[in-house]
């Protein structure tokens, strides 16, 4: 039993920081939408997004 609990503890810290690092992508997108980037540039961070998630 102790094993689950550490396996669990351990995919709850990962998500978390998952979740932080999601929230400091958005953080970065809103700042270059604020610089005035074109187009391109924001379809360029959403592919680099999905491949991130892909590889989790």
């Amino acid at each position: 039993k102790r094993k689950e609990e550490e396996e669990e503890e351990e995919e709850e810290e990962e998500e978390e920081e998952e979740e932080e690092e999601e929230e400091e992508e958005e953080e970065e997108e809103e700042e270059e939408e604020e610089d005035g980037v074109d187009d391109d540039g924001k379809e360029e961070d959403m592919y680099i997004l999905n491949i991130d998630i892909s590889t989790c």
